[in-house]
């Protein structure tokens, strides 16, 4: 098979859970022995020469990059009021991004395209002009549930209704996307179900991100003591409204009974009044250059995440380093852990406190979680086990059951 995937960026660096997903994807397909075209955008945010890839992802696949600006413009945003059309999904169209996949439709024989997300689908009428190949949407999440749950998080009255207006629009072109692809590949079953609700009646197939288990070791045997820590994009807007929480409503519970404790905040593109703050013991790094060395180093890894949809990866990740975690029901959403086994789940201020204080005060019951949320990461979220699944599903129900389009 040629598997193109089309996605909103380069997937390196392999620093946050979308770029994790797609390229577990693109290193697997290559190891399973087809070939795999990588066609990204490349933003102002997520900028990366693809020129500088690393030689054994050059040699995975061919990837190409085309240069789109998706930065929100006040003007145009505004404009889009007067129309019935998503914001969201117009800032990642562009046509120089149109061509590039025109392109390589016409030069190259593809037996499938993997959209990596629902801010690709706006190109499918690209693709049916020039290809019969079947169009997969990869979904990373439903897109609208996030931005019905910032929406009902929002204290502002006009940020809110804003917010429920991009929803709303966004779950329209989702609902109706639904019926012209192929097949749907979502994330995690609580998504899949979520589509079907939504009327998806095609192939469908869960492919939940699988991890190289092998390079989430754990590189500390005994990580610092009194220190949290938290890694994630903090450029997404779902992220900074969970960390808003947990440092106003849960770190002054756990700081006040422990004034040496340190939380350790890590991601990129942190704003900058973010980086300003100054909290007591808390710790704004920017991002950083290795993950797996930074979540092995902590006592305890939070995810306090409210708003959200798929599954997010640096659950997964966290606990592939074998750390405990204490998270909320909604940041483990879509991964089969049970509370107080695998993984503290804590969504009141005053519980994931208390949560937090019990690890703290008990190593022998913090390392017991950590090494059962490895397990099961090991388990059940084996990468070549995923990959294997999902090529099967194309080759059994999508390439022999799709017609050819015009």
């Amino acid at each position: 098979m040629h598997i193109l995937q089309v996605a909103k960026k380069l997937p390196w660096p392999a620093r946050d859970g979308e770029s994790i997903a797609i390229l577990h994807l693109t290193k697997g397909f290559a190891a399973a022995g087809h070939r795999v075209t990588v066609l990204a955008m490349n933003t102002p945010k997520h900028r990366f020469d693809p020129g500088f890839l690393p030689d054994d992802l050059r040699q995975s696949a061919d990837f190409f990059a085309v240069d789109v600006d998706t930065s929100v413009r006040p003007i145009p945003a505004a404009l889009n009021l007067l129309t019935q059309s998503s914001y969201n999904l117009e800032r990642f169209f562009s046509r120089a991004f149109a061509e590039g996949l025109t392109q390589l439709l016409r030069e190259r024989d593809i037996d499938i395209v993997q959209l990596e997300g629902l801010y690709l689908a706006p190109y499918f009428n690209t693709i049916r002009r020039h290809s019969t190949a079947p169009v997969v949407m990869r979904a990373h999440n439903v897109e609208y549930a996030i931005w019905e749950k910032l929406a009902s998080g929002e204290r502002h009255p006009l940020k809110r209704r804003y917010l429920q207006l991009l929803a709303r629009r966004l779950k329209r072109f989702e609902t109706r996307a639904l019926a012209a692809y192929d097949a749907l590949v979502p994330i995690s079953p609580v998504d899949a179900e979520q589509f079907r609700t939504m009327g998806a009646q095609k192939p469908m197939h869960v492919c939940t991100v699988g991890l190289p288990l092998g390079q989430y070791a754990s590189e500390h045997s005994t990580p610092e003591p009194q220190t949290l820590g938290y890694l994630g994009a903090l450029d997404w807007a779902a992220n900074r409204e969970g960390l808003d929480w947990f440092l106003e409503r849960v770190w002054p519970l756990v700081h006040e009974r422990n004034p040496a404790a340190r939380f350790r905040i890590a991601g990129r593109n942190a704003p900058a009044d973010w980086l300003a703050r100054e909290i007591p013991g808390v710790q704004f790094l920017g991002e950083v250059e290795d993950a797996v060395h930074f979540l092995s180093a902590q006592q305890i890894l939070v995810v306090p995440l409210l708003s959200g949809s798929g599954m997010r990866i640096k659950v997964l990740e966290g606990m592939a380093t074998g750390r405990p975690m204490v998270a909320t029901a909604q940041a483990a959403e879509g991964i089969a852990v049970e509370d107080g086994r695998h993984i503290l789940l804590r969504d009141k201020p005053s519980a994931m406190a208390e949560g937090i204080q019990g690890l703290l005060e008990d190593p022998a019951a913090a390392e017991t979680i950590g090494q059962a949320g490895r397990a099961l990461v090991r388990a059940s979220y084996d990468a070549e086990d995923m990959v294997y699944r999902l090529l099967t599903f194309y080759q059994q129900e999508v390439l022999q059951t799709s017609p050819a389009h015009p």
